[in-house]
């Protein structure tokens, strides 16, 4: 008869409960047990984190998604591409809403001279 600890363990433990478990103490066990680990319930599990970036061929993407901190590893944002990318549309944006015609016409509606009407925009 194998009376092994692992066999004990494996008896009582209920490795789909704690891979799920977002108890943070719960996580070096299933570090030191991951041939045990149920990859779709710790991939929504917000604290095994690190432990899935370890081990990305075994994550369940679609419980992944349902994590609230595995945003960094869904969404990657270049953030010069986007800036370039909106820079043109931005000047364009910028030159109609602050044309002199549209701000004369928005002045009149708020009852303002244009002067103090354009103002407010020096002052936001």
């Amino acid at each position: 008869m194998n009376t092994k600890p692992e066999y004990i363990i494996d008896r009582r433990i209920s490795w789909h409960n704690l891979s799920a478990n977002p108890n943070p103490n719960v996580i070096p066990i299933l570090e030191m047990n991951q041939d045990k680990i149920y990859w779709n319930y710790l991939s929504s599990n917000p604290n095994a984190i690190d432990l899935l970036k370890q081990n990305p061929d075994k994550i369940r993407w679609d419980e992944l998604s349902k994590n609230p901190n595995a945003l960094d590893m869904l969404i990657k944002y270049d953030y010069n591409r986007m800036n370039q990318k909106n820079k043109e549309p931005a000047e364009e944006l910028v030159s109609k809403v602050m044309h002199p015609e549209r701000l004369q016409r928005m002045a009149d509606v708020h009852g303002m001279e244009m002067d103090e009407y354009a103002a407010n925009f020096d002052n936001a």
